[in-house]
């Protein structure tokens, strides 16, 4: 073997047990590693939990705004039906009322009171039921 090809195996070799020995010193003892894992899962189980946090109060926010959007709703539906319902009394009112037209004397007019009276208690009921319905009156 030449001079050459001696020293460059020789450095070869050096280089070898130098980088060998160098990542036997990196490896981490089992101590080491289960700290290092236990930490790891510390965190994930933070960042769930902070994940989880901001996940519920997200939720809270929604049905909140659905329980907002729901008496919304009830309040316009509540109002469309008295306005529906007062529409029809009076709608029958006023049938009632040519009814009585065709009548003469105290028929007439006792027809017109009970017509009358019929209207008045119609839109009483339409308002009661809107003020039972309605979650904001």
């Amino acid at each position: 073997m030449n001079r050459t090809t001696g020293a460059a195996l020789t450095i070869v070799l050096a280089a070898t047990l130098l980088l060998g020995a160098t990542g036997c010193a990196k490896r981490d003892s089992s101590a080491e590693l289960q700290s290092n894992m236990d930490k790891v899962q510390a965190d994930g189980a933070r960042d769930v939990a902070a994940a989880q946090k901001t996940a519920d109060d997200k939720m809270a926010d929604v049905r909140g705004d659905l329980d907002k959007a729901q008496r919304a709703a009830d309040h316009q539906a509540a109002d469309v039906h008295r306005n529906l319902s007062v529409a029809e009394a009076d709608a029958a009112h006023k049938v009632s009322l040519e009814q009585c037209d065709a009548q003469s004397g105290d028929a007439r007019s006792s027809c017109k009171k009970i017509a009358d009276a019929e209207f008045a208690s119609n839109k009483a009921h339409a308002e009661l039921t809107k003020a039972v319905h309605d979650p904001t009156p």
